[in-house]
């Protein structure tokens, strides 16, 4: 299974992507596989991003998330 990892545990599975009724927001929609599986919804543009370096400096990863294989 690939799942999308959000700088640690748990990782977040990517489900779908959706248009908002102004039909201009775009959102992804994930759930968590190992914490408390609620589905969540995120502007794609976070969901996309890059890791804020100040926020997070010891981070490795380049983007929020990014595929992670094997689990």
């Amino acid at each position: 299974m690939d799942v999308s990892a959000f700088l640690k545990p748990p990782f977040d599975k990517p489900l779908s992507f959706m248009k908002l009724f102004d039909k201009k927001t775009q959102m992804a929609l994930t759930d968590k596989i190992n914490g408390d599986f609620r589905t969540y919804a995120r502007p794609v543009e976070m969901f996309m991003s890059e890791v804020d370096r100040e926020k997070y400096p010891d981070v490795k990863q380049k983007y929020r998330f990014e595929v992670v294989q094997g689990l």
